[in-house]
């Protein structure tokens, strides 16, 4: 999965994305404005107001419809559906008879979210669980994710290191909007010590293609106990064994299909400086493939860029 900075007015520019992209391993966002999913969102009206943007949005969703290519269809829903998932119960979909064919296909996938969130629950789109000795790794639900916020809260400074983000009300939002949403490529899991049930951080993996992204969290009160090592190498063992499943790109009219997750490789993005992190990955078996020159960016406390960091790359290979 990747991202691409856009301007607002581009519309054309993203409608070739589109047509090149069929799956939603293609996020977009507007230039230091939203990020995608509040695109989607003015999609689905969620709380928007009909300004400007939500006309361009909406005439753009339309402009896309008439094409009636089915490759074009399939990824304007795949951009919305997620967003579907996290919006449709907090401000149900309101027809617009402006836009009729956008107004169809979001019927369409307010139903399936619907089907969807029966299915799986709270809009997570896994239900792999395990143990280890100590821990026991569950999906990032609500619960979870409320936890999460309040240690990011407490713990100000974390922010700043995990997300290159400083701590504001802002940057809080952001990162609660990422957790409460996942997707067919997302497979994120709360990390619980099994002797008192208390979740002591997060892990997980972003799917592009056959490559994983790793993340991991461990909260500061819980750290140099080893349960970082402990829930990450499980979870890559568990990964290249075949044993986690994801639901793939086939959530288009509601046909979920759940598949494992085996990527043929597994890759470690790191902040240059960020030292513990490299003896960690290190530590797990990864090799150094190299840096990415300024890859990283860093944002301010309203969530704009700010500057820009070299990124160091890890990989950890599939064995035969």
């Amino acid at each position: 999965m990747y991202y691409e900075v856009i301007a607002s007015n581009n519309f054309e520019h993203l409608a070739i994305k589109f047509k090149q992209e069929q799956c939603s391993d293609y996020f977009m966002t507007y230039e230091h404005e939203m990020d995608f999913y509040e695109f989607g969102a003015y999609f689905l009206k969620a709380g928007c107001v009909k300004n400007e943007s939500y006309h361009k949005s909406a005439a753009f969703g339309e402009k896309v419809l008439q094409e009636n290519d089915e490759r074009l269809k399939i990824a304007l829903w795949n951009q919305i559906f997620p967003v579907a998932i996290k919006f449709m119960t907090e401000r149900p979909f309101a027809y617009d008879s402006k836009y009729p064919r956008l107004s169809a296909l979001l019927t369409e996938v307010t139903e399936c979210a619907k089907k969807f969130k029966n299915n799986f629950g709270e809009g997570l789109s896994h239900d792999n669980q395990f143990e280890t000795e100590r821990l026991r790794l569950v999906p990032c639900d609500k619960k979870y994710q409320s936890t999460l916020i309040e240690y990011f809260v407490a713990h100000k400074d974390d922010l700043l290191i995990l997300y290159n983000r400083p701590f504001s009300e802002k940057n809080i939002q952001f990162i609660n909007r990422m957790y409460a949403t996942d997707d067919d490529n997302l497979i994120r899991f709360s990390i619980l010590d099994k002797s008192t049930d208390n979740m002591v951080g997060c892990t997980g993996v972003m799917f592009v293609g056959k490559v994983a992204y790793i993340e991991y969290i461990i909260f500061e009160e819980y750290r140099r106990a080893g349960y970082a090592f402990e829930a990450v190498n499980a979870l890559i063992s568990k990964l290249f064994n075949g044993d986690i499943y994801r639901c793939v790109n086939s959530v288009y009219k509601g046909k979920f299909e759940k598949k494992r997750a085996v990527p043929e490789v597994i890759k470690a993005e790191i902040c240059r400086g960020n030292t513990p992190s490299e003896n960690f990955v290190k530590r797990l078996g990864f090799n150094f493939d190299g840096v990415d020159r300024f890859a990283i960016t860093k944002y301010d406390a309203n969530g704009l860029p700010e500057s820009q960091e070299d990124k160091l790359l890890y990989s950890l290979c599939k064995l035969e």
